[in-house]
């Protein structure tokens, strides 16, 4: 249980760690003005999806390579940027 609760903060330190990334580097700006599905341009307009989407992808790699539990720290580790 300790390492499940440690995992789902590591995660999310590196969520955050990579949206904030992805702001100061003008990606997310690029994407959402450049993106030309609406459902796509709400999605990247949403913070807790932004959030939930990259731990996802980033626990499908964990998941892969370390244990299979890891698919379910995405519904934990979600967080929102307060702007």
């Amino acid at each position: 249980m300790i390492e499940f609760a440690c995992t789902v903060f590591l995660v999310s330190l590196a969520v955050s760690f990579l949206r904030t990334l992805a702001i100061k580097w003008g990606w997310l700006e690029y994407l959402q003005v450049n993106v030309t599905h609406p459902l796509l341009s709400q999605l990247l307009r949403c913070n807790f999806c932004q959030s939930f989407w990259l731990g996802l992808a980033i626990c499908i790699f964990l998941a892969i390579f370390v244990h299979w539990y890891f698919i379910f720290v995405p519904m934990f580790s979600c967080n929102i940027q307060w702007e």
